[in-house]
């Protein structure tokens, strides 16, 4: 039931309205036959007040995803979810009822939370459950989404990147880490490996030495073997630049980490955040959960209410995770997505990660511009005077730069919808602040939510990204159920916090023991065997190697 509950009251939060007539089983639909229940505790969103239609009937006329994208199929070992005429999810993935210990052990999270030399560990929080209940409330507000599993999106990138695993204060991807301050933990991301370690001085002081110099972030030039045996290096060390191990650029990153180890401690925690703040760094302080988090959403009425569209055009700004999940949900709801990308920076995962790019993009179309010229302007400026959403992942002043402010565009014509997730909200001073989705997860208290652990771990793989994306596209369709209107400022760091809370619901009970040669979660004389990460996505599996 945790699931069903957590949907109720996500669809309360976002502002939807769900007539008597709908239900939240397992086939996407409010068992209880009653409206959504109010949040309780302050973990809701805040808004103007806002009117909506007295039913919730959901998209009319939405298309159907493509032959490609329906029905399930195994490749690569990976089991994707098949649905039924019914709606109903087949496999035992999309079951809504199952306990929070169980949506832990198949959503494929917990391969990558833990110690390396370690069994996974079981998060406290009951992240799974509410992924999946994310997934009932999109699938009531837009029934062509039914029989997605919430819970699986939450490991969904580790399918398609064997590199990706536990390693207890390192982030599954080794772009982040946990390090201990004067007074407590910071979690230090640094994801764009040069461009980010060129700002150390700036940040800690720490001089980069020999190895800061362009070339050895830059290119991965093979390490001289003389110099493979006079620096330690280990090739099992998880990097934070492209290059195979034992390259200069390796040797580099690991020296650079060790640096940013040796200087934190002197520091106390408030002081290091706030450097890395000014730069432009996503570093956050490793916070314990707030029984009172902030709301992960805030709805403001910033336009006139329209008439509700058969189908809406979206343009998707987004770069990553989160937002690119966001759209593409809707795009399989029905809504035709336009994703704009820069000539100049392209979405990093397009490098990063090809075949989790196709994934999160595949129901698309594409278009890259170059904001610098006349042309690529106006362009712009087109896509956005066709657009019925926008969807974008910046900090205000990016947007603003380029001419673009969101309450200008939403007054200028009825029924339209904006969207923003960044990881502390649209607002001053958090407006300012860069965070990706393992940090987000730490000052959201998650790193404190791992079982048996008496320090912080990471939980997952950035997993703020999925979730804050299943909650981005229930805020817009239950926007776009109102009539539109609206600017919808949404926070990673939020959505974590709010699912951490929802432990009064949806607690999580059980531990981690072993079964064969893997693991398995025991609850009583229940156990369910810990799956690896997989496809949530119907018809969509990971490549074959």
């Amino acid at each position: 039931m945790s699931a069903q509950m957590i949907a109720r009251r996500l669809l309360a939060m976002a502002g939807a309205s769900v007539s008597p007539q709908t239900h939240c089983d397992s086939d996407g639909n409010d068992e209880s036959g009653s409206a959504p229940a109010r949040s309780k505790g302050g973990t809701g969103c805040t808004s103007t007040p806002v009117s909506g239609p007295a039913r919730l009937t959901g998209w009319d006329g939405v298309r159907q995803p493509p032959a490609a994208a329906r029905g399930g199929q195994k490749a690569g070992g990976v089991r994707s979810t098949s649905v039924s005429r019914s709606g109903r999810s087949k496999g035992g993935t999309g079951c809504a009822s199952t306990p929070p210990a169980r949506d832990w052990a198949r959503s494929g999270v917990l391969q990558l939370t833990g110690r390396a030399d370690a069994p996974p560990a079981l998060p406290t929080a009951p992240l799974a459950t509410v992924a999946a209940g994310a997934a009932l409330a999109l699938a009531v507000l837009a029934p062509p989404l039914r029989g997605l599993d919430g819970a699986r999106l939450l490991g969904e990138r580790a399918a398609f990147e064997a590199r990706l695993t536990r390693r207890g204060r390192i982030s599954a991807g080794g772009t982040a880490r946990l390090l201990r301050a004067r007074d407590g933990f910071v979690a230090v991301n640094l994801p764009r490996g040069a461009d980010d370690f060129r700002l150390l001085p700036a940040w800690l002081g720490i001089p980069l030495g020999a190895y800061a110099s362009p070339h050895p972030f830059d290119r991965a030039k093979p390490l001289p073997e003389a110099l493979h045996a006079a620096i330690p290096f280990d090739p099992a060390a998880p990097v934070g630049c492209a290059g195979a191990a034992g390259t200069v650029a390796d040797v580099a990153t690991v020296q650079v980490w060790d640096a940013i180890r040796r200087a934190i401690p002197g520091c106390d925690v408030r002081t290091v955040v706030a450097r890395a703040r000014l730069l432009g760094l996503p570093v956050a302080p490793a916070a314990r959960p707030s029984p009172h988090p902030s709301p992960w959403l805030q709805r403001e009425r910033a336009g006139a209410r329209g008439a509700r569209k058969r189908a809406v055009r979206v343009l998707d700004l987004s770069a990553l995770w989160a937002g690119p999940l966001c759209a593409q949900l809707l795009a399989h709801a029905g809504a035709r997505v336009i994703k704009v990308e820069s000539r100049r920076r392209p979405d990093a995962l397009r490098r990063s990660s090809p075949a989790f790019f196709a994934l999160l993009n595949g129901e698309k179309e594409q278009l890259a511009l170059d904001f610098d010229t006349a042309a690529g302007r106006r362009a712009l400026d087109a896509q956005f005077a066709a657009a019925d959403v926008v969807l974008e992942a910046s900090r205000p002043r990016a947007l603003e730069q380029l001419g673009f402010d969101a309450r200008a565009w939403l007054a200028a014509r009825p029924g339209r919808v904006w969207c923003s997730i960044t990881g502390y909200g649209r607002s001053t001073p958090g407006g300012g602040w860069v965070a990706l989705g393992d940090d987000a997860a730490a000052a959201a208290g998650l790193c404190y939510c791992v079982a048996e652990s008496d320090a912080p771990l990471f939980v997952g793989d950035a997993i703020a990204d999925p979730l804050a994306g299943l909650h981005a596209a229930v805020a817009i369709l239950a926007a776009q159920q109102r009539g539109g209107g609206e600017l919808l400022d949404l926070r990673l760091q939020g959505v974590v916090a709010h699912a951490i809370a929802q432990r009064d619901i949806a607690p999580v009970t059980g531990r981690v023991v072993a079964e064969g040669a893997g693991f398995a979660v025991a609850d009583g004389a229940a156990r369910w065997p810990i799956e690896a990460a997989g496809c949530a996505w119907r018809g969509f599996a990971p490549p074959q190697p």
